[in-house]
């Protein structure tokens, strides 16, 4: 039995490593944005917010990680006009906006020609 629960922390504990920002504990940063309106359509009914982790700026553009009420990682690009939230399953997320192209990935987020990373494990395309 000690085993079974050695062996299920150690899967728990590599799932969460692959996004950082999930594994530190949350701070004033990662709340989120008091103008973030759209909340009142119910588009977060699905998500666990306190899961919510800031993790870059891109202009005028605050990007944050997410899991799903499925534990599903999400990528949440908060930018004045046509915010978004993009989830996936294994591998990268990709989400094109008007404010950008990016994608997630888990940690570390891979080079790739074109693309300039932004955190351990989001990326935007140019720069």
């Amino acid at each position: 039995m000690a085993i079974l629960a050695g062996a299920a922390l150690l899967l728990t504990g590599c799932a969460s490593s692959a996004y950082p920002a999930f594994d530190r504990e949350p701070t004033v940063a990662d709340e989120l944005p008091s103008d973030a309106s759209f909340l009142d359509d119910g588009q977060f009914d699905d998500f666990d917010l306190d899961s919510l982790r800031f993790v870059a700026d891109h202009g005028d553009v605050s990007l944050y990680i997410v899991r799903s009420l499925d534990g599903t990682a999400c990528l949440y690009v908060a930018a004045e006009q046509d915010s978004g939230i993009a989830c996936g399953g294994v591998g990268t997320i990709s989400m094109q906006t008007p404010a950008g192209n990016f994608e997630l990935g888990p940690a570390p987020i891979a080079e790739k020609d074109g693309w300039t990373r932004l955190s351990e494990d989001v990326r935007v395309l140019g720069e």
